[in-house]
C-alpha cells in the first residue's frame, strides 16, 4: 500500500465525486434502532443513568495553576485527569442525546462543549510545558483527540445544538489543530528526521486532525490538501513496522497508534465513497 501515490489533485477529484458523508446514523435517523438493539436495553439504561448524573455534575476545573504543575513540580496527573473527566462526560452526554434524540441532554452538552472550547490548551502539560500563545497552539495527542471528539459530536447531535456553539466549534478546531497541521512543519511527529523516528503519535495526531476535517471542512480544495498531507505522513508511520507487522514500541502503543489509524481509514473510506481505502 503506497499512500504517497495520492496527490492533492487526485484527492480533490475523489472528494468531488463521493456521495454524502454519512459514516454513522445521526440523532433521529432510523438506523439508530438497530444500534440500540445491538447495544441492548441494559447498557443503554446504564448510559442514560450516568449521563443524567453528568448533566447535573460540576464541570471539572482546569485552572492555569493546575496546568503549570508539571512545569513546576513534574506533576501531570491532576490536569490530565480533570481534562479526561471532561472528555468522558461529553462522550456520555453526546451518546445519550444521540440515542434518545429528545433534547434532554442538550443544555449539558452545550455547557461542557463551550468549556472545552474555552480551554487555553487542548494539549497536555507534559507535551507543552507552558500555556500556548494564541497564534501557536500545540498539536499533540490530546489536542488531536479533542478535535475529533468535538467534530464527531457536531455530526451526531449537531442539529440540536445552537448555531453559536457550532460556529465556535469550527473556529476553535481549525485554529488549534487543522490550520497548524496544514500550514506548519514544526510537528516532530509529521515526518521522520535523521535524528528522530515517527511513532504512534503520527497515527493518533493525523487521525484526529484529518478525521475532524472530514467532518467539518467544507472547502474541498483545502480538505484535499489536509487529506493528502495526512496520507503522506501515515506512509512514514507504516514504514516503522517490520515485515510481520511488529513494532519496537510494544503492544500497547501498537494498539493505540494502529487503532487510531483504523479509525481514520474508516472515515476516509466513508468520505471518499470507498475510493481511499
Amino acid at each position: 500500500m503506497d499512500l504517497r501515490r495520492w496527490n492533492v489533485r487526485h484527492v480533490r477529484q475523489v472528494l468531488e465525486t463521493a456521495p454524502a458523508f454519512m459514516p454513522f446514523p445521526r440523532a433521529g435517523d432510523t438506523g439508530l434502532d438497530s444500534i440500540r438493539a445491538q447495544v441492548g436495553p441494559t447498557a443503554v439504561a446504564a448510559l442514560l443513568a450516568q449521563a443524567r448524573a453528568d448533566a447535573v455534575a460540576p464541570i471539572p476545573a482546569l485552572p492555569a495553576s493546575l496546568y503549570l504543575e508539571f512545569l513546576r513540580n513534574g506533576q501531570r496527573e491532576g490536569y490530565e485527569d480533570a481534562q479526561r473527566a471532561r472528555r468522558s462526560m461529553l462522550y456520555r452526554l453526546t451518546l445519550a442525546e444521540w440515542l434518545t434524540g429528545q433534547g434532554a441532554f442538550v443544555d449539558a452538552i452545550e455547557n461542557l462543549a463551550f468549556a472545552r472550547l474555552e480551554e487555553t490548551n487542548w494539549a497536555w502539560p507534559a507535551h507543552a510545558r507552558t500555556l500556548d500563545l494564541p497564534d501557536h497552539p500545540t498539536v499533540d495527542l490530546a489536542a488531536a483527540m479533542t478535535a475529533l471528539d468535538l467534530a464527531e459530536m457536531d455530526y451526531l447531535v449537531g442539529d440540536a445544538l445552537s448555531a453559536s456553539l457550532r460556529a465556535r466549534l469550527r473556529s476553535e478546531v481549525d485554529r488549534r489543530t487543522i490550520a497548524p497541521f496544514l500550514e506548519r512543519n514544526d510537528h516532530w511527529w509529521l515526518h521522520p528526521t535523521p535524528t528522530r523516528q515517527v511513532n504512534n503519535w503520527t497515527a493518533v495526531c493525523v487521525a484526529g486532525v484529518v478525521g475532524a476535517a472530514c467532518y467539518l471542512e467544507a472547502d474541498l480544495d483545502r480538505l484535499a490538501g489536509i487529506v493528502t498531507r495526512g496520507l503522506h505522513s501515515l506512509a512514514d508511520y507504516l514504514e516503522t513496522f517490520d515485515s510481520q507487522g511488529g513494532s519496537s514500541e510494544g503492544p500497547d502503543y501498537w494498539s493505540y497508534g494502529f487503532g487510531n489509524y483504523v479509525v481514520l481509514a474508516q472515515l476516509l473510506e466513508a468520505r471518499s465513497g470507498g475510493q481511499i481505502d
